[in-house]
């Protein structure tokens, strides 16, 4: 193919970029995304042949019409620059175009011009209507992942922080034994390298062994069911030691009337290998124990046993596989393979509440308005029963408690009748069993105390035994900090630490709890100062005390005042301000985008003149463009996740800092009458941070990745909007904090004038 035939395909394809039937997006965005309709009113409702469903103004056609035609006319005069400098080099040097310039300036010079190219009946340029075309295809990748969001609250999942399995911890801890036991078993014969079967057959490793799946005879009835179970075996795989160390089972089902799941066989494997991998992973986690366990021992000749592991994998075991597990929440779907039988239905649809079903009309770019929503859910089910989600031990080695084995003895070692003949005739010779045994004595002699194992006592704030050294004091000072300072901080903390509830909501609970408190305490002060004010306006002669009364009364109304301020400003930023954050910062990273939208469109017809500037490169000038244009595609989508990952991420930070928070003011601050207010301010002014940090996700993921591919395009921080908006916050706590002031000073005013009035009677 010689390179007038690749000009003229290059026109080809640029022609074909005026087409309406090139607009059509790969990502669907539906009519009613707010995002689509908010370009619209920024660009008039369309850019070329692309709608945008809003707004009909023309004059950014018009415009851009003008525009592009100085844009185009600029672009001529380089192309004949380049072309009278092809012609003297070729003439010059006697090669095609010169040795400066390749194919790829004719060809990128063509491809650029027909880019400027105005599209029918508009003033947008075929480049600015293939950005346009970009970033409704942004819009649209964005939704595909926000709508696997929605789907999962209409499941009733949360979104953020853990999915409450329902499995009754007892029954899940009690499974945690023959894997215990499993697990050493593999250990223990590893250990053996000398033995003739792993020389032979290699290692002992777990494998999965899947049934056919059951069908009904009736498949197409509505109580048709599906369902297939696979063998997860711990042995030799393809030989008759497959399952030498033990073997279990799990299984799976669709209903055909669970409307939230595919009734097919690529649903129903998709189940099964969830469950699946979350039994694999509660065997792997016991691999530590069992290299410790499977230690060679031999009680005959060693004098001291191995120490034991430490306590703790069985509750960890149990905790993977809840955390695996809950994947099957909200139910799954998988489309029909290409060999599906004719049963195989697709799947109902979930009934979404008014809420999901706005939340999908509106789109990714109101996002942010919506935390609470991905909070709060909480209905979803696994499908399955408890005891159907967990696995079934099918067989297990055999354990010397049970055979009554001797392990001082070698002869005691029971007969082959009493074991595995796989596993007799494996181990080889009596001391491989005895010290196999013994490894199998260690793991069921340590799993009741593993499993017994909890959690370390969350920490708690106490009352400190500080003494003042005046009984008096210390008794007033310790009823103040056990019974207001101890449980406002214990109402903050515990929430997070247990993971019980969303940080934000705990800190908006407790800010109006302290805001109210703080209000009601204002206005029975204000009840208290008037009912002081009347025994005080008796003459001095009848009450001699009233002058020194007043006056203390006024000191300590001041310092009451202020306390009650600090204390009300403190539970409005933990209940006002602190909750919006995750909005504020969406809200404010999605204008960002905008700009670089409306920055990529003024800036496309620059791109396409980068194209005709002579260069000897295959992309020439137009690399950053081309970085800015991904950034537009992908910000969104990156956004989504940024937005969904830090509330998960805000929530364990808590969790962290609420750990060793808690340590360190119980162990450094003793208590006094009014130290809440400090510890309080510092706790808050940490959240916030925590706070602000985490949800910076939501720009800086885009930022960061985008910066993996080497594109250095708009990296939007909206900080300073942010800045803007807690300044008007802080501007509005001030002005509320000047007119209680002003409210003091009347009050001392009035208290003044009637001791006054009192003292000229």
């Amino acid at each position: 193919m010689n390179w007038l035939k690749i000009l003229k395909y290059t026109f080809l394809i640029a022609i074909s970029l005026i087409s309406t039937e090139s607009s059509a997006a790969l990502f669907d965005v539906v009519p009613t995304d707010k995002s689509m309709q908010y370009l619209g009113l920024i660009f008039g409702g369309s850019v070329g042949v692309i709608g945008l469903g809003a707004g009909s103004n023309p004059l950014l056609s018009n415009m851009f019409e003008v525009f592009n035609f100085i844009i185009v006319t600029a672009g001529v005069a380089v192309l004949s620059y380049a072309g009278v400098v092809a012609a003297i080099n070729t003439a010059r040097e006697g090669e095609a175009l010169g040795k400066k310039f390749s194919l790829w300036v004719p060809l990128r010079g063509l491809f650029g011009m027909l880019l400027m190219l105005p599209t029918p009946g508009t003033g947008y340029s075929v480049i600015q209507m293939t950005v346009m075309w970009l970033v409704l295809n942004g819009i649209g990748a964005a939704n595909a992942v926000w709508n696997v969001v929605i789907n999962q609250i209409a499941s009733g999942v949360t979104s953020v922080g853990s999915f409450q399995v329902n499995i009754p911890t007892a029954q899940l801890m009690a499974i945690t034994q023959p894997f215990l036991e499993a697990a050493t078993c593999l250990a223990s014969i590893n250990r053996m390298t000398t033995l003739p079967l792993l020389q032979n057959n290699g290692p002992v490793q777990l494998n999965v062994q899947y049934l056919p799946p059951s069908i009904p005879q009736d498949p197409t009835s509505s109580n048709a069911q599906i369902s297939q179970t696979a063998y997860i075996n711990v042995g030799i795989p393809n030989t008759t030691f497959n399952n030498i160390c033990g073997s279990f089972s799990i299984s799976t089902f669709i209903l055909k009337s669970d409307p939230t799941q595919t009734f097919n066989l690529p649903t129903l494997l998709r189940r099964l290998n969830i469950k699946v991998n979350a039994v694999q992973s509660m065997f792997n986690t016991f691999s530590g124990a069992a290299t410790i366990l499977a230690q060679p021992y031999n009680p005959l000749t060693d004098p001291v046993s191995p120490p034991l592991p430490t306590t703790g994998y069985s509750l960890t075991a149990a905790q993977n596989y809840k955390a695996q597990i809950a994947a099957l929440a909200g139910g799954i779907n998988v489309a029909r393979g290409p060999q599906a039988a004719a049963w195989e239905a697709n799947p109902l649809q979930i009934n979404p509440n008014s809420s999901i079903a706005a939340m999908q009309r509106i789109g990714w770019i109101h996002a942010g308005s919506y935390y609470y929503t991905m909070v709060q859910a909480s209905n979803g089910s696994l499908g399955e029963s408890p005891n159907q989600l967990l696995p079934s031990a099918l067989s297990s080695p055999p354990i010397p408690s049970q055979v009554g084995v001797n392990l001082m003895d070698p002869s005691q070692i029971p007969p082959s009748s009493q074991w595995s003949s796989n596993l007799f005739n494996a181990l080889s010779t009596p001391v491989n069993r005895v010290i196999f045994n013994s490894a199998l004595t260690r793991a069921t002699t340590f799993w009741p105390t593993d499993q017994s194992y909890t959690p370390d006592s969350l920490p708690v704030f106490g009352t400190s035994g500080y003494s003042t050294g005046n009984s008096v004091l210390d008794s007033i000072i310790s009823t103040v900090t056990s019974t207001i300072r101890d449980p406002i901080l214990n109402f903050f903390t515990q929430g997070i630490i247990n993971q019980t509830q969303d940080m934000l909501i705990t800190a908006g609970n407790l800010g109006w709890s302290i805001m109210i408190a703080g209000e009601s305490a204002f206005f029975i002060a204000i009840v208290l100062m008037i009912a002081i004010i009347i025994p005080l306006s008796i003459p001095p002669c009848l009450n001699p005390v009233g002058m020194v009364f007043s006056a203390a009364s006024l000191m300590l109304y001041t310092v009451l005042f202020s306390f009650l301020l600090i204390l009300w400003t403190t539970g409005a930023m933990l209940g006002v301000y602190l909750p919006l954050v995750p909005y504020l910062i969406f809200a404010t990273t999605a204008i960002g985008w905008f700009m670089a939208v409306v920055e990529a469109i003024v800036g496309a017809p620059i791109i396409a003149l980068a194209m005709v500037l002579p260069s000897g490169e295959e992309l020439g000038q137009i690399k950053h463009g081309i970085n800015i244009l991904l950034n537009l595609f992908f910000r969104p989508t990156l956004m989504i996740f940024g937005f969904v990952i830090a509330g998960s991420l805000m929530n364990a930070s808590a969790a962290m800092i609420n750990y060793g928070f808690v340590a360190a003011v119980d162990q450094s601050v003793q208590p006094t009458l009014f130290n809440i207010v400090p510890v309080l301010g510092i706790y808050m002014f940490l959240m916030i941070s925590l706070v602000n940090n985490a949800f910076s996700l939501i720009y800086e993921l885009p930022n960061k990745i985008m910066g993996y591919m080497g594109a250095k395009g708009e990296a939007f921080t909206p900080g300073e909007m942010m800045k803007e908006a807690r300044g008007g916050f802080d501007k509005g706590a001030e002005v509320g904090k000047e007119m209680v002031g002003k409210s003091i000073e009347a009050g001392k005013s009035v208290q003044e004038g009637a001791r006054r009035a009192a003292y000229d009677i």
